[in-house]
């Protein structure tokens, strides 16, 4: 009797497998086999290489839903990646400087982490698809994966944007930049964060935040006052010449 409830119990879990595992089924790919690129199979969702941050992000769809569609979601997708990345490195470098931030912060925060961020986001180029349909069970999917890439500049000029519109609502955090309390660009002076930022791309256009313009006045009064100063010393070394003669 025992041997017989074991033979049933043995029958029951197995019948519960088969029912439960279902096998994924390769039908097509881009390169038309099974077998992905690198990129696609790697486990990072985003990396640093030669001054480029490289992002990549994945959209599903059902079997029969365009292809170009899905590319188009996975690209949305991306861009939200990149903004949710900033928003937390922005969030942990205040973090990390023991600085409280406002309620209206945060609610900005969280609308870059979820890609309600009103600004461009300059430079982001894909420069990679692929897709995958398979088959589990009696449902066909799509998997659609999207490679982006982005100047180091380029994403310091994203980040800039996003201190901005948390500056603007929290005065407390621009006075702590002020004070190098906080450093949201990687150890760069606030002079070189704007030369920084301009020299990757001179023809992209930088609207300066009230921060940066603060920044940006400090070291043109800085520029100023000492050529205000050797046009004096030029002066008297004339009227000392002049006084030779």
């Amino acid at each position: 009797m025992k041997t017989f409830g074991n033979i049933v119990l043995i029958f029951v879990l197995a019948s519960c497998r088969t029912l439960t595992t279902k096998e994924r089924a390769f039908i097509d790919s881009l390169v038309h086999s099974d077998n992905p690129p690198s990129w696609v199979s790697s486990t990072k969702t985003g990396f640093v290489e030669n001054e480029k941050h490289f992002i990549r992000a994945s959209h599903t769809i059902k079997g029969n839903e365009r292809v170009n569609a899905c590319y188009d979601l996975a690209r949305l997708d991306a861009n939200e990646a990149i903004l949710s990345e900033i928003a937390n490195d922005v969030k942990g470098r205040i973090d990390n400087a023991n600085q409280s931030i406002s309620e209206n912060a945060e609610v900005v925060l969280g609308k870059v982490r979820s890609g309600e961020f009103e600004g461009r986001i300059i430079g982001l180029r894909f420069i990679e698809q692929y897709f995958e349909r398979y088959e589990i069970g009696d449902v066909e999917r799509v998997d659609c994966h999207v490679l982006a890439e982005i100047a180091t500049g380029d994403y310091n000029l994203i980040k800039l944007a996003v201190v901005d519109k948390i500056v603007q609502v929290d005065p407390q955090l621009k006075e702590a930049i002020l004070n190098k309390q906080i450093d949201f660009f990687g150890g760069l002076s606030s002079d070189n964060k704007l030369t920084h930022a301009r020299g990757i791309k001179p023809h992209e256009k930088l609207e300066l935040s009230a921060v940066q313009q603060e920044m940006a006045s400090a070291s043109e009064k800085s520029k100023a006052d000492a050529k205000s100063k050797s046009a004096d010393a030029n002066v008297k070394t004339d009227d000392n010449a002049t006084h030779l003669r």
